[in-house]
């Protein structure tokens, strides 16, 4: 569900409260439909937009829509700039607004156990003139999707065996010889939820859903930096406590073609702090001893040809010539 500090800021906005006709509709938002949540949804887009066109680096930066969104709205619209668009977003009309967010997605956060978007949660900050350097602490209390309880299985098992810190190895391209190192870490959050985060480049991933399903760990990472998703399934075998899980990521490339890498998780002790370990890249050529955990890892990357695979775009059988 939608952190409670942002919704209660918006339970009690003045400029909410304007559009609602709380003699009529009342004060639940729960028992709210549709078309109240859509004046809500007009009101904060209205206003999101403005705060846009005065401070362009919230769409540079893609902090409230995705590259996806933008490729198609610059594709749709013509645009060829950033400038562009923000004499795009100027041109339309206060009646119509910019869709940042919609009624029917503001509605299921008040009516179903639903995980907003970290794009969204943006835009009902921006909305609400938080400022962006405040915006993680009023996002802290953000719900995972798998029922908070120490009752589901799944859940007893990841806190069991699998809960800690981890470095993740891939390779980065397909032909090349350069192994990725990446801090990954598998916790408890304050809500009692297992969480999985991961962290390269630039980029910042957080599990949306976590599962142990079929002698596997299934988790679906979210891109916190862009619009995007990734597919990490584990092997976890029956030894309690593994030194070390392989499995894959599935996800796409900057061409749009579905890849897919393998991968290893190995488990470190303690002295592992994930917000000041940063992303590494390491040759297999590298003069690692390869007794030590990180060279026997790199050996079996250099031995092995299947670390890495894509597909091609197509779309009839004439391109499988």
């Amino acid at each position: 569900m939608i952190p409670s500090k942002i919704k209660n800021a918006l339970e009690n906005s003045e400029l909410i409260r304007s559009v609602i006709n709380t003699q009529k509709n009342g004060l639940n938002w729960s028992e709210y439909n549709r078309t109240v949540f859509t004046h809500i949804a007009k009101r904060i887009n209205y206003k999101v937009t403005s705060q846009v066109i005065n401070n362009p680096v919230l769409v540079e930066n893609q902090w409230l829509i995705g590259e996806n969104e933008l490729n198609r709205l610059f594709h749709t619209e013509s645009l060829k700039s950033f400038e562009d668009m923000i004499d795009y977003l100027k041109s339309i009309p206060k009646y119509r607004t910019f869709n940042w967010i919609s009624g029917k997605t503001l509605q299921t956060y008040w009516t179903k156990p639903s995980t907003p978007k970290d794009k969204k949660l943006n835009t009902l900050l921006c909305f609400l003139e938080v400022e962006i350097e405040e915006w993680d602490e009023w996002k802290k209390e953000r719900s995972e999707l798998l029922p908070h309880t120490s009752q589901n299985p799944s859940q007893v098992l990841l806190k069991k065996n699998y809960l800690g810190n981890y470095f993740r190895y891939y390779q980065k391209s397909k032909f090349g010889d350069t192994i990725a190192k990446v801090p990954f870490r598998i916790y408890e959050n304050n809500l009692g939820t297992v969480v999985a985060e991961s962290k390269t480049i630039g980029h910042s991933y957080k599990s949306k859903h976590i599962e142990i399903r079929d002698s596997a760990i299934y988790i679906l990472m979210e891109n916190l930096n862009w619009d995007e998703n990734e597919y990490l399934i584990f092997n976890i075998g029956i030894a309690p406590f593994p030194q070390i899980l392989m499995g894959s990521s599935s996800s796409l490339n900057n061409k749009k073609q579905a890849i897919s890498k393998k991968n290893i998780l190995l488990r470190v002790g303690e002295n592992f702090d994930f917000n000041e370990i940063s992303h590494h890249e390491i040759s297999t050529h590298s003069d690692i001893d390869p007794e030590q955990a990180e060279g026997r890892i790199l050996d079996y990357f250099k031995r092995n040809k299947d670390n890495y695979i894509s597909s091609e775009l197509v779309s009839n059988l004439d391109d499988l010539r």
